[in-house]
Parts: structure tokens; C-alpha cells; sequence
């Protein structure tokens, strides 16, 4: 692979997907899939979504990223970000 001067390599941390927040914009049906819509490194950024509770998380609604498997973002309400641990 080429780079350019000013191009570098990314590291995993620029490129985790764990903690990021963002929006479902293809709801999640119980037990489903749905898709993740998230800005990462000033960019516009998608990856299928499960709820990690299993629970149906409808269109909008704001989530963060708990764990990344297998091209997966397993999600969490953004309002029960400190109620459970």
C-alpha cells in the first residue's frame, strides 16, 4: 500500500467502535439487527447493531457502543449509560 506525505496509518484507538455514541438508523427488532450511524474521526460512519439486552430499539434513538464481535455493535440506550455496570 501507498501513502502520501502527509497519510499515516491508523492506530486501533482511532478506529474502535467501542464507545461510540451515536443513532440507530435502521431500527432494531427484538433479538434482530438493525444499523448504527456514528461519526468517527470527522467522518459519517455505519455498522449493523444489536441491542445487547436483546430488546428493540426504535429509529433515533441515541445509543453507545458496549462491545464490537464479529462486525457487530452490540448497543445500549444512551439513557441507561450510568444504570448499569
Amino acid at each position: 500500500r501507498v501513502l502520501l506525505p502527509h497519510d499515516r496509518e491508523l492506530t486501533a484507538d482511532e478506529t474502535d467502535v467501542v464507545g461510540a455514541v451515536g443513532r440507530i438508523s435502521l431500527p432494531i427488532r427484538v433479538g434482530g439487527t438493525g444499523e448504527l450511524m456514528y461519526e468517527q474521526l470527522g467522518a459519517m460512519r455505519s455498522a449493523p447493531a444489536r441491542a445487547e439486552d436483546g430488546s428493540a430499539i426504535e429509529r433515533q434513538e441515541e445509543v453507545f457502543v458496549v462491545r464490537y464481535e464479529k462486525g457487530i455493535a452490540y448497543v445500549r440506550r444512551w439513557e441507561e449509560a450510568g444504570n448499569r455496570e
